[in-house]
């Protein structure tokens, strides 16, 4: 069976953890984070408002996500098509747009 491919912002990644869906995503998507949301989540509150750690990182390190980058020029380019559009987009959903074709195949 393929998995379904899942690539993350910061917000989803959070609601995954909190809401206790991240090991059921883990184990049955094939899951893609950009560098942006992985230097991004690092935490989320749980209901008694105690810092619960999210490591991204170590995730991409043991190869259970993949992390997926786009260069400055990449982005600068992406920005530039989407000036007109004003969709108010923040570093990290602007780099989801920019990754290239490779990375978002692979």
């Amino acid at each position: 069976m393929t998995k379904s491919s899942l690539l993350l912002d910061a917000d989803v990644t959070i609601d995954f953890h909190r809401l206790g869906y991240w090991k059921g995503i883990l184990a049955n998507c094939s899951l893609y984070v950009g560098s942006v949301v992985a230097d991004e989540v690092q935490y989320y509150e749980d209901a008694e408002k105690r810092k619960i750690i999210i490591d991204l990182r170590l995730y991409v390190s043991i190869n259970e996500i993949t992390e997926l980058s786009a260069s400055t020029e990449e982005m600068s380019m992406v920005s530039e098509e989407l000036k007109d559009a004003n969709l108010g987009l923040d570093a990290g959903e602007l780099a989801m747009y920019s990754y290239p074709q490779n990375q978002r195949n692979s």
